[in-house]
């Protein structure tokens, strides 16, 4: 009994992994589209999870690294935050006018 229970939660862990990793996907691609970059080589993974504390109690933070050009020959990094399905920042590694995330939507 005790295997099949966690065989069910590392189960359900892992979809919602995927989900999270989906949803990132697309938040990363829209937020490049509106900031008319490319979303390279479909880099977003997952760059590092922990728990965090907010007022619906502990969630998990997960932070999403992803790769993207902004003239088809560079390579700028990007970092984006997910708290449970809800995103939250996109930080980029170079001073460049990122859009409002407001506009990715839910």
């Amino acid at each position: 009994m005790v295997a099949l229970v966690l065989v069910v939660v590392i189960s359900a862990w892992w979809a919602t992994t995927l989900n999270a990793r989906e949803r990132a996907k697309d938040f990363a691609g829209r937020f490049c589209r509106l900031n008319d970059w490319q979303l390279l080589d479909q880099t977003v993974s997952l760059y590092r999870s922990q728990l965090q504390s907010t007022s619906d109690g502990l969630r998990l933070l997960r932070v999403y690294r992803f790769e993207f050009s902004t003239d088809g020959a560079n390579r700028h990094r990007g970092y984006l935050h997910m708290l449970g399905k809800d995103l939250g920042d996109i930080h980029t590694d170079k001073i460049l006018a990122p859009s409002d995330t407001s506009q990715l939507g839910p």
